[in-house]
């Protein structure tokens, strides 16, 4: 199996090779796509992290709307788009956002008027100017499309990919922003009033702004942002994993030596966990990691969805360099919280959008059903997120380990690991918290956190890492697995360094009373305790159980 031609798994933006391959691993999703193509007029609007299949989705719709049933031959989709006798094909408007994020409003509306023109002139005489020169707004533009006789009722689909990516560009800098936000204001009202003409409308987004008339009442827009039946729309199930992904989960496997039940159980703890409505009846795996993983085993269970910069979108990043906010975020070590409903689906100014419901609608929170429907907590979905935060802190407050530290790592950890060097892992996991933390650091209030930072940069190939490994008695706090060794540590931490004797003792009885290390694979076992001083803010002592 490790000759499996990986070839076919794309890392493209939009998820996949062809639509006709998407169709195939979404075929479950069928249903969902083909409920909102009956949709007539009204936008729909999905809000979705990066990396999520936004993307996938619009060029789906637009291969059904332009293309008929041409890529979907045999597939799940040709009953149901034939029995109800769709139309062949429509004149489909595509708009990429984000291909428009470093426009000023002049550039913006000019670009949007020539697609427009482009487009469309074939069908009705229009032009990006009047008769004396004059630019048209792309809205006056769409009304003259809607209003010319030739054109039929219902004979356009407009899609819109990233309509906020323009937005955030422009979050800090007023006047640029308030440019921005006129020409898509005014484009999203017209929208509303040519409804006429549009068979169907589907936009895509991160945020729920209140800047532009996107989703004020008056447009009439469903919102499926929180919709249950529409929340594993994008992202890929756990039936979904099993059932078209297995072939690559057996290869994935034996390259890394372990078995598929420990892939899947990895995969499941690392990458899925989200959750995009209150009462979803199940939670998805991030599309872009799944697949990034499966194409390239061989580097292990890497943090795909913040290298590909899904977890350090713009407005994130500027949001939490305002003062007020990094102060918040960066001494923000609780795991989850609960926000009311009405705070959660309520559109924000770009520049006023709360930390907790940035952090949601960016991809590090998800939902969770707390029981009650005026609630909902955020929390971590996977390990994959919360490495992120680590990583996000550290891009935000500029701390990074040394070239020194990381060479040492890579040279050093496994070999330390196969060879019971616990003062050799001391040192390095202390180089760490040296390079990354300030003076002023809390930090080393809890030892959750510290675990979570060295945690977050142990990221090399033949070395797994898990941590909160459940067993029957409990859950460890850091494992480290190479192909040969098992280590087991149990972090304590202490505020008065003369509590170090007592803080190991009962380190090392937990560890033998919650019997952590212990499995049924060929692996020499070693366990340990680390002692981390408040005092000293370092780890201070290990000792072999």
């Amino acid at each position: 199996m490790s000759s499996i031609n990986l070839e076919r798994l794309p890392l493209a933006s939009t998820g996949f090779v062809n639509l006709r391959e998407a169709n195939k691993i979404y075929v479950d999703k069928t249903e969902l796509i083909y409920k909102l193509t009956r949709y007539d007029s009204a936008p729909i609007f999905l809000s979705r992290p990066r990396r999520f299949g936004k993307s996938l989705l619009v060029s789906t719709f637009e291969a059904l709307f332009s293309r008929g049933l041409e890529d979907f031959h045999g597939l799940a989709i040709e009953k149901l788009w034939k029995a109800d006798k769709e139309k062949k094909s429509y004149k489909v408007l595509h708009l990429d956002f984000s291909e428009f994020y470093d426009l000023n409003g002049i550039e913006l509306n000019r670009r949007i008027c020539r697609y427009l023109v482009h487009k469309l002139s074939n069908y009705v005489d229009i032009k990006v100017s009047d008769d004396q020169g004059r630019d048209y707004g792309c809205e006056e533009l769409l009304r003259i499309i809607s209003e010319d006789e030739k054109f039929e009722s219902k004979t356009i689909v407009l899609l819109i990919d990233e309509y906020d990516a323009p937005i955030v560009h422009a979050m800090n800098d007023s006047k640029l922003l308030s440019e921005i936000t006129g020409v898509l204001g005014r484009l999203f009202a017209a929208i509303k009033s040519c409804e006429k003409i549009f068979r169907f409308v589907f936009i895509t987004g991160i945020t729920r702004l209140s800047n532009v008339h996107l989703l004020s009442p008056a447009n009439n827009q469903n919102d499926i942002s929180f919709d249950p039946q529409y929340a594993s729309l994008v992202g890929i199930t756990e039936k979904e994993l099993h059932y078209y992904f297995e072939p690559f989960i057996v290869n994935a496997s034996e390259v890394l030596g372990i078995s598929p039940e420990e892939t899947y159980t990895k995969l499941k703890t690392t990458y899925n966990g989200f959750q995009f409505a209150i009462e979803a009846k199940e939670t998805v795996y991030n599309p872009w990691s799944i697949l990034s993983f499966l194409s390239k085993p061989h580097l292990g269970f890497k943090n795909y969805w913040f290298e590909s910069n899904g977890g350090t979108h713009s407005l994130l990043v500027n949001h939490l360099k305002q003062k007020y906010l990094e102060t918040q975020f960066l001494e923000k070590n609780k795991k989850d919280n609960n926000v009311s409903t009405i705070e959660l689906e309520q559109k924000s100014d770009i520049n006023r959008i709360p930390l907790d419901i940035l952090l949601y609608q960016t991809g590090y929170y998800t939902l969770r059903n707390i029981g009650t429907p005026d609630f909902a907590k955020l929390e971590y979905p996977n390990e994959e997120v919360e490495s992120s935060i680590i990583q996000l802190k550290e891009v935000v407050g500029n701390f990074r380990i040394s070239a020194d530290t990381s060479v040492a790592l890579n040279q050093n950890l496994i070999k330390y690991v196969d060879e019971k060097n616990l003062e050799g892992i001391r040192k390095l996991f202390n180089s760490i918290l040296t390079d990354c933390l300030r003076p002023s650091t809390i930090v080393f209030n809890s030892e959750t956190d510290v675990r979570d930072i060295i945690y977050s940069h142990i990221n090399l190939i033949g070395l797994l890492k898990s941590k909160e490994q459940e067993n029957l008695y409990g859950y460890s706090d850091l494992e480290l697995k190479t192909p040969k060794t098992r280590l087991v540590i149990e972090f304590k931490r202490i505020k008065k360094d003369k509590l170090e004797p007592k803080a190991r003792e009962k380190a090392k009885a937990q560890i033998k009373e919650k019997a952590y290390g212990e499995d049924p694979y060929n692996h020499t076992h070693v366990r340990a305790s680390m002692i981390i001083s408040s005092e000293q803010k370092k780890i201070i002592k290990v000792e072999l159980v």
